[in-house]
């Protein structure tokens, strides 16, 4: 009864328990064996002379129901066991397997759509390429392909950081491509498809992949402030020399979906590839066809579904598509792989690292052959981007340092000084190139500097040069440290020496550069420089030496260079002569006052300017050497210092007075030069004799009238006589100078009869103030009260006539009027 019992039981659950488990009598082994099958209930009742199967345990009578109940009752009543909460905790977890096996395939998918947007925005509009595709483009594709391949990737860096050119041969013409334009890696081949291991197992040992083979003002002194905070002002890119594009992009077709699984396309997308990479050698329509067919098969790898790719196989998939694309002309679609793999998790480290070389190797390529708009400079952002992502993806990489200083140069060829400055500095203190790059970007802020005086950007100039200056002295010391002296030294040293030189402490400057401690000594012991950059040193240290105003040493220099110069030495030295005291009077200029011994100084450099320019010094030559003088004479320390001035000034015009080839016009002007040179100096008697010269000839001359009726009325009021009163008022008859009275009627005539309002109104106006104001002073100074009263009715009637008449909204001259109303009543 017992037994009849248990069979009883065993009977009425074994199609439940089968549900449930595994059944023993299925062979697991059968490749045509599925779950469906293995899960299907089966009857199995068994035989009456059947044992108890061991699994089995005794079951008393009494724990049996009286109502038996069917398996289909008993799963329901089992999930009506189930709270909400754990139906929840079911449904996430199912929502979570179903994501982890579709997200690799919707990120591929994802990757592939903007490697053929890339592509088709190359065939339609190569130039606007760099536009579309920028950080914008690859840090949304960071994003789609570390949700299903790299987990997590950081958000790209603006990557605006870069550098200055200073020594040429880094990086070169093709940083990691071979002639051909491709990549030959082992680190980063293909496996072979016999070592592909099956979906769904473990490789076997030794079944690892093989390596293989596939492609205050301006001149303000300020602190130096982190390199961050200096802008990079928004011009365009100078483009390098055009290098020819070897042939026309290839148009890649449209992969169709993938027929087999990932096995059997990777087998013959291999085969495909090892046929072009035989064919590339000699190109050719059918290498272009392999070409295609390469990157079509290996595009439809990645089209299968996620978890049929080994990770170790997806990476270098995308690498060899990168490859073949870069290949085929499309170096931005090349790039969208290689940004993929940079962020791939399951990507080894030398994978990741031929990855990098291959993507700046694209860019520098496509920027070299114009590839974009070059004026954009779109690959220049991407290798600088690139960079930086090698630097958070790919640590380690060997020949990071050299891709920094590759892509710093051409942005300092391109005009992007700030740029390539900063991204100078990313190099670290540990690399070989760190001195070389410190000395590069104290040259490109230095250039930064005077690109944007010479456009009248001044913004930041002042910073920027204490970046300069910082990263200069880093480098000198730097190499200092090496005990290493080379011409790239000595080139920053020089740009260091123009730094002190501009900011006035010619002292540094002349540590730097004289034959005691200095890049003179540097070549002295042996540095070879050009004789250009010799010169040039020379030049620098003449400046620094008047700067310092050590003029012996100024002449031992001007001796040196003298040598230098050889047969153009008369000529050049003038022109160095003429710099010399355009600099030295520019300094005299912003000086509160001037010495006697400054202004010898100075006489000194001009006279040396005159005498090299020739036994005949010409009338411009004359006409500089006096108007060196005239900004000085109100800063002479004393009369005998201004007197030396004036004497110098007025002798250079004489002597340029006397060339008989001077035009009317020239030797109107000298005189006028003249004049001004007597008013400057306080000489009014000569400046007055000059001018009735002048006006005996021509008195219709008006500026000249109305700089001798100032004169007089200086004179007036120096002296205040009635006598000088009314020689301000009538002039000189016998010297043609008028006076404010005549000058003032024919004003008054030209003003009425012009068409032009404007023309001598200001003039008439001012005539006309001054006027009655020496009408009414002189009053004052008459010795009869009939001459007194003639002045102030004549004074009267003008102002009346003047206020009722010539009264105009916005006149300047209304509040001089209305003075001389009040004055008057």
């Amino acid at each position: 009864m017992k037994v009849g019992v248990r069979a009883t039981r065993w009977n009425s659950l074994s199609s439940f328990k089968l549900r449930m488990t595994s059944p023993s009598h299925v062979n697991s082994n059968d490749p045509s064996s599925n779950w469906k099958q293995r899960a299907k209930p089966v009857d199995a009742r068994p035989a009456a002379n059947a044992s108890i199967p061991e699994h089995w345990e005794s079951v008393d009578i009494k724990d049996i129901p009286d109502q038996q109940p069917s398996p289909q009752g008993g799963f329901k009543r089992l999930l009506a066991k189930i709270s909400w909460v754990e139906w929840s905790a079911l449904i996430v977890i199912l929502a979570v397997i179903i994501a982890a096996l579709t997200s690799k395939s919707l990120a591929q998918r994802k990757i592939q759509e903007i490697a053929d947007a890339a592509a088709r925005a190359q065939a339609e509009n190569p130039e606007s390429v760099d536009q579309q595709f920028g950080a914008g483009t690859f840090a949304e594709l960071g994003t789609a392909s570390s949700s299903g391949m790299a987990g997590s990737e950081p958000a790209l860096p603006s990557g605006k950081e870069v550098a200055n050119n200073v020594v040429s041969g880094t990086g070169g013409e093709s940083f990691a491509l071979g002639e051909s334009g491709s990549v030959d890696f082992a680190a980063s081949s293909l496996p072979k498809p016999g070592s592909l291991p099956k979906p769904g197992s473990l490789p076997k040992p030794g079944s690892l992949p093989k390596p293989g083979s596939a492609g205050k003002g301006i001149n303000a002194v300020v602190p130096a402030p982190p390199i961050g905070q200096i802008r990079a002002l928004n011009r365009p890119a100078t483009p390098p020399a055009k290098q020819p594009t070897p042939r026309a992009a290839l148009e890649i077709p449209t992969p169709g979906k993938a027929p087999f699984q990932f096995s059997r396309i990777y087998e013959t997308a291999y085969d495909t590839m090892q046929k072009y990479n035989a064919a590339k050698k000699n190109p050719s329509p059918e290498s272009d066809e392999l070409l295609l067919t390469a990157i079509t098969q290996f595009r439809q790898c990645l089209m299968r579904p996620a978890e049929e790719i080994p990770d170790n196989y997806r990476g270098q998939i995308l690498f060899t598509l990168a490859s073949l694309l870069n290949d085929a002309g499309h170096p931005y679609q090349a790039m969208v792989y290689v940004q993929t793999i940079l962020g791939l998790k399951e990507a080894d480290m030398k994978t990741k690292h031929a990855a990098g070389s291959l993507g700046f190797g694209v860019m520098q390529n496509a920027h070299t052959r114009h590839f974009g708009r070059p004026e954009r400079g779109g690959e220049l952002k991407r290798m600088t981007e690139l960079c930086d992502l090698i630097a958070q993806q790919a640590k380690g990489h060997p020949q990071l340092p050299t891709m920094r200083y590759a892509t710093a140069q051409r942005l300092d060829q391109a005009t992007w000084h700030v740029r390539a400055a900063k991204v100078y500095s990313r190099i670290p203190k540990t690399a070989p190139l760190y001195a070389q790059a410190q000395l590069a970007a104290g040259r490109a802020f230095w250039s930064e500097a005077a690109l944007r005086e010479s456009t009248n950007q001044t913004t930041q100039v002042p910073e920027i040069i204490s970046c300069a200056e910082r990263s200069l002295r880093t480098a000198v010391a730097a190499y200092q440290e090496k005990s290493e002296t080379s011409e790239t030294l000595l080139a920053g040293k020089m740009t260091l020496a123009q730094i002190y030189l501009r900011r006035d402490q010619a002292d540094k400057a002349i540590e730097l550069l004289d034959t005691k401690t200095g890049l003179l000594k540097d070549i002295a012991d042996g540095t070879k420089m050009s004789e250009a950059f010799v010169t040039a040193v020379q030049e620098m240290l003449l400046s620094a030496y008047h700067s310092s105003g050590q003029l012996n040493e100024v002449q031992a220099t001007l001796a040196e260079l003298e040598k230098q110069y050889g047969p153009e030495a008369t000529k050049k030295l003038a022109s160095r002569y003429k710099s010399l005291a355009s600099n030295l009077t520019t300094s005299l200029q912003s000086a509160p006052i001037v010495t006697l011994t400054d202004a010898k100084n100075l006489d000194r450099i001009l006279q040396e300017s005159l005498q090299s320019s020739g036994d005949r010094p010409s009338v411009q030559a004359l006409l500089r050497t006096a108007e060196a003088w005239l900004p000085l004479l109100s800063k002479a320390e004393d009369e005998a210092c201004r007197n030396f001035m004036f004497s110098q000034a007025d002798q250079a015009l004489g002597q340029a007075l006397k060339d008989k080839s001077l035009s009317e016009g020239e030797l109107l002007s000298l005189q006028l030069k003249r004049i001004d040179l007597a008013i400057n100096t306080g000489n009014t008697t000569e400046a007055l004799g000059s001018i009735g010269k002048l006006l005996q000839d021509n008195p219709n001359i008006i500026q000249l009238q109305l700089i001798a009726a100032k004169l007089l009325t200086d004179t007036a009021r120096k002296n205040q006589t009635f006598a000088d009163w009314s020689k301000a008022i009538n002039g000189i008859p016998d010297q043609s100078i008028w006076g404010w009275g005549r000058l003032n009627q024919s004003l008054t005539r030209l003003h009425l009869d012009s068409d032009d309002p404007d023309r001598y109104f200001e003039r008439m106006m001012q005539s006309a103030v001054s006027l009655n104001e020496c009408r009414l002073v002189a009053a004052g100074k008459a010795n009869d009260s009939q001459t007194q009263q003639k002045l102030v009715n004549d004074a009267r009637k003008h102002v009346k006539q003047l206020t009722s008449t010539l009264s105009r909204e916005g006149n300047p001259f209304a509040p001089e009027l209305k003075l001389l109303q009040e004055r008057l009543q």
